[in-house]
């Protein structure tokens, strides 16, 4: 991601599957434009109805306000698991047009930006064609297929390409990961040293032990929030977790939220996917 703003000029973001900003590239956004448009609340407003549009698909280049963000949306599966966006760039004379009636608009309703500094930071923009923005939308699409298959073969490394005792390590820790589980009591299991096993499975997978092992006592526990309303202390124990702190630091680190917001997610997208076949049954 962070190649993204040297190429183009635009800031890189991760958006959770909801559209909330997870990451973003570099940490400290460098476009004045869309840093000005989340000083007040209206034109915090606009640029999340713009998102949200966008992101719903019900406009393909969203100018409502002369600038357009590009995205793609990342599947695993058929799961949508995020989007890639890059924000934001201006086109031509019409933009700026758009831009002017954005802010009229804006100023009708209170804000207190006034046109020579809304002028300003929009001039600031990279400037970018219609064939230039469909060209990154491009670019995006097979950045992220490259990295949703590096992902996937580094969470899920095919097991016929795999050294024996890095496959036997790895049904070992799917097996017994809900116990207590160490590098030292696998490797005697196994008759090798430790250190040998450490240094065979981390060049193997490219996760250390400790990663695969959290990594898989994580993903147990996210299907147990998603499919039961099981206490979260109860979920994080039988996991293989010895403490409630170190379940939530460690969810946090992998999945970049907390167990309860990782719920209240899953349990918004089966209420949406509900409603929608509700609809399309009646339709």
């Amino acid at each position: 991601m962070s190649r993204f703003p040297l190429l183009c000029g635009m800031d890189c973001y991760f958006l959770d599957p909801l559209g909330n900003v997870s990451l973003t590239v570099p940490r400290q956004p460098m476009n004045p434009f869309i840093h000005l448009l989340q000083t007040q609340s209206e034109t915090q407003h606009l640029l999340q109805r713009n998102r949200q549009a966008l992101l719903a698909g019900e406009a393909a280049d969203v100018n409502n306000c002369g600038y357009h963000e590009l995205v793609y949306r990342l599947f695993l599966e058929t799961e949508t698991i995020g989007y890639l966006m890059l924000s934001a760039c201006r086109g031509d004379e019409r933009d700026r047009q758009a831009a002017r009636q954005a802010w009229t608009r804006l100023a009708s309703r209170g804000s207190r930006i006034s046109w020579n500094l809304w002028s300003k930071h929009w001039t600031s923009l990279p400037v970018q064609t219609a064939e230039q923005r469909e060209a990154w939308c491009q670019t995006l699409a097979l950045y992220a297929h490259e990295a949703m298959r590096q992902l996937e073969t580094d969470l899920h490394p095919e097991p016929q390409t795999l050294p024996s005792l890095v496959r036997r390590t790895c049904e070992l820790i799917n097996h017994q990961h809900k116990e207590t589980l160490h590098l030292k009591d696998v490797a005697d299991t196994l008759g090798v040293s430790a250190e040998h096993l450490s240094r065979l499975f981390h060049q193997s997978t490219g996760l250390r032990f400790r990663e695969y092992l959290a990594e898989t006592r994580v993903e147990t526990a996210c299907k147990a929030l998603e499919n039961s309303d099981r206490p979260i202390s109860e979920i994080a124990h039988d996991s293989g977790f010895a403490t409630l702190s170190r379940f939530n630091n460690c969810f946090r680190n992998h999945r970049d939220m907390t167990p309860r917001d990782w719920r209240k997610r899953a349990h918004m997208h089966v209420r949406k996917t509900t409603a929608r076949n509700l609809c399309l049954n009646k339709s």
